[in-house]
């Protein structure tokens, strides 16, 4: 896994060696724990129903008039379609068995949005600006709240909760504040998506169901299946195999079950923080023991985060290049095996240390609690330093875990597991972890989006994105990150058809990557939603550049969706740049000119190129007269992959 070469922290480091609840990884459920009690259950169309129950058993789900029956398969998963209903309720839903059944109380029919991405999707309502005031106004009898945590793989142990003040703070990620009991508070259901419904009831007579289910820090593929990075993943891995034939021509002898290491020194992994130095290639062997009744059995290697790309071989067997990879049982056999693992380490670290000691296993997975340890004594070898390269590394673009992974933890655990629920769409809020590799974004998403589409195929699946928020912090990251994977979230929505973009850039904050006006991000979400997706007769886009006119010592930028007119958020327009035919930018005098921008600078006599809101932390201050913000653009883009 890149991690470290990429950029990449906080959650996104432990993204792919979650350890799920065990229950959810062992137990099949007679009912899919999406289907529970106050739930809303998808209208207007008709909706899968599922769950387990012994092979060939007969299972019939009711609900008003409408009933459907199935037998399940030879694995006992049983599936129904049933509907379609109108939007209304309550309803009854009922679920008989061979065993019983089970009984729904409170089903509303109306429209469920499934809610995903990193910290800013999770960001709960305690969190927001004006906190109090929004959780004692949150009573919404006909909104209905679903949070999947990380750690409920498939929903299991979560719950259908009726939007009160009360339900919507008892969800989401334990907050480091304690409430009158002593113990940890929440920071309660996702407010992004809360204030998205909550503007969709003012203008759509439809229960709303809201499905949570979000992990910070994670980057895009935390969320996408090997398929959506596959020809990515195939061009990087040719370009560093052809790197590694000139940097490490022993990998066929070391990589080798029988090869001789007892030469190799011996270390006990994970080192730890007082790990020795090394820049360059290492590698590590080890042998461990195979109990015989795991013969057959699916085992995903685990090797925590070490700090560096790794390559990972099992009885010489290559299984790719990532610290998590699934194992093929016909590689593994009874008894003796060996592992070994290349690791390309560019900033000093050393192989296992950075990982924990849980970290570095083989587990069964179809239960977690089976685990053989391999945190312990390895032999080791430095291959080469970094300073006797023939020619630097090549640039890591993608992270290669779902491709080892057959789907990265959040697609595997958490979307796949809620398939093929009838979700009326996507609201999608991520990016930040990507900041740094922008240029293959835009790819990954579309990806994603088609991969998630294939889950979930009884509806359309649009998908609204929030284009990330300014942001500056005191990290000396390059001024463009945020702005270039901004300019990949706009590609996707121009041309991936049904996903609309939100345009966020100017209510960030400039020292905190987590905005509190989550009001008008939902809002903003909302709009798009009503316009493009329930047919509203409104405008939600603000001013969008159409095209830039050269006009004598100037530029004459002329916008669509400019609404009533253009306006500047203070009467002044500061967030707009030009550049002579050497790109160098300068702040520009900006003046508003019916439905276009005029620009140019007293030092650039020929400007060629114009940006506007392009850094991290740039004034974004060009609206329309309704009140919605100028999408952030450039006119010396290059074409995105």
């Amino acid at each position: 896994m890149r991690y470290l070469r990429i950029g990449l922290i906080g959650w996104g480091l432990c993204a792919f060696s979650w350890t799920p609840d065990s229950t959810a990884a062992e137990a099949k459920p007679f009912l899919s724990p999406l289907f529970n009690s106050h739930m809303v259950f998808p209208c207007e169309v008709e909706a899968p129903v599922w769950g387990w129950t012994e092979p060939g058993a007969r299972v019939t789900v009711s609900m008003s008039d409408k009933s459907a029956e199935a037998v399940a398969d030879a694995a006992g998963k049983w599936s129904v379609k049933l509907g379609p209903f109108p939007a209304g309720g309550p309803h009854v839903l009922t679920v008989a068995g061979p065993k019983g059944g089970v009984t729904l109380e409170d089903v509303l029919t109306g429209d469920v949005w499934l809610c995903s991405g990193q910290s800013n999707m999770t960001m709960g309502i305690r969190k927001i600006k004006d906190a109090e005031q929004e959780i004692a106004a949150a009573t919404h009898p006909r909104l209905r709240l679903f949070d999947q945590p990380p750690w409920r793989s498939g929903g299991v142990a979560c719950k259908w909760d009726v939007c009160t003040p009360d339900s919507i703070v008892r969800q989401g990620f334990a907050t480091d504040e304690k409430g009158p009991d002593g113990k940890p508070l929440y920071c309660g259901f996702s407010a992004t998506a809360y204030f998205f419904a909550r503007e969709l009831q003012k203008h759509v007579d439809v229960p709303l169901g809201l499905v949570q289910t979000s992990m910070p820090g994670t980057p895009i593929e935390s969320w996408c299946g090997a398929g959506a990075i596959e020809a990515l993943v195939k061009k990087e891995d040719e370009a560093f195999e052809a790197w590694y034939q000139a940097n490490d021509p022993s990998a066929a002898a070391w990589s080798a079950a029988a090869f001789d290491d007892s030469a190799w020194q011996t270390a006990t992994f994970p080192i730890g923080k007082e790990h020795p130095k090394f820049s360059g290639i290492l590698w590590l062997r080890r042998t461990f023991e195979v109990p015989a009744d795991w013969a057959g059995k699916e085992l995903r290697l685990k090797l925590g985060w070490m700090g560096g790309f790794p390559s990972v071989w099992i009885n010489g067997g290559f299984l790719g290049h990532a610290n998590e990879c699934f194992v093929p049982a016909a590689l593994l056999k009874p008894g003796k095996n060996a592992i070994a693992v290349r690791v390309l380490n560019i900033h000093g670290h050393f192989g296992l240390a950075a990982a924990k000691p849980e970290e570095i296993a083989l587990v069964q997975v179809e239960s977690v609690r089976k685990a053989l340890a391999l945190a312990g004594e390895w032999r080791y070898r430095t291959a080469r330093p970094k300073d006797g390269f023939t020619a630097p590394a090549p640039a890591a673009r993608v992270n290669h875990a779902p491709a080892a992974c057959r789907g990265s933890f959040g697609y595997r655990e958490l979307i796949a597991p809620l398939a093929p629920f009838a979700f009326k769409g996507v609201v999608w809020y991520q990016g930040e972890a990507n900041a740094a590799r922008a240029d293959v974004y835009a790819e990954i998403l579309a990806g994603t989006i088609r991969e998630w589409r294939a889950l979930f195929p009884a509806t359309p699946l649009p998908v609204l994105v929030a284009q990330l928020p300014n942001f500056k912090g005191k990290s000396k990251a390059d001024e463009t990150d945020i702005p270039a994977l901004r300019e990949a979230q706009a590609a996707v929505a121009r041309t991936v058809p049904g996903v609309s973009m939100a345009v966020l850039a100017d209510i960030g904050e400039e020292m905190d990557q987590h905005p509190k006006n989550k009001q008008e991000a939902g809002r903003r979400l909302a709009l798009k939603a009503l316009e493009n997706i329930y047919g509203k007769k409104i405008e939600s886009s603000g001013p969008v550049c159409r095209r830039a006119d050269k006009i004598g010592a100037g530029i004459r930028v002329v916008f669509d969706h400019v609404g009533g007119g253009l306006k500047a958020a203070d009467g002044e327009l500061k967030g707009f740049c030009v550049a002579g035919a050497d790109g160098q930018f300068v702040q520009a005098k900006a003046t508003i000119d019916g439905d276009a921008v005029r620009v140019s600078a007293a030092e650039i006599a020929k400007p060629e190129f114009v940006r506007y809101g392009w850094r991290r932390w740039s004034p974004c201050d060009l609206y329309s007269k309704e009140g919605l913000p100028a999408e952030p653009f450039r006119t010396d883009a290059l074409p995105l992959r």
